[in-house]
């Protein structure tokens, strides 16, 4: 059997070309990921209007609160504990 008929040549995602009941799981599960878990530095600077150094500062903080090592991600519910953000208001301003 040739496996021909799997190549699927068009602009659409794969999801889209699922039967619907498919398609609708799918959809489902893709929403439900979250865009990231971890703040960065440049999510610190929009966020607050820090300049870089400050930020570094704040997440270096954020890290020895939780008893993280350094260079450890910081979450975004990290940032939030410390500052007492709420995660729908952090996530608003996340970039990328």
């Amino acid at each position: 059997m040739n496996a021909d008929f799997l190549k699927v040549t068009t602009n659409y995602p794969a999801y889209l070309l699922l039967p619907g009941h498919l398609k609708t799981s799918m959809t489902t599960v893709l929403s439900k990921i979250p865009v990231r878990a971890v703040i960065h530095i440049k999510d610190v600077e929009n966020i607050t209007g820090m300049k870089d150094s400050a930020a570094r500062k704040l997440l270096q903080k954020i890290r020895k609160t939780f008893n993280k090592p350094k260079g450890a991600f910081v979450t975004i519910k990290d940032f939030c504990m410390h500052t007492g953000m709420s995660e729908e208001e952090v996530k608003e301003y996340l970039i990328g």
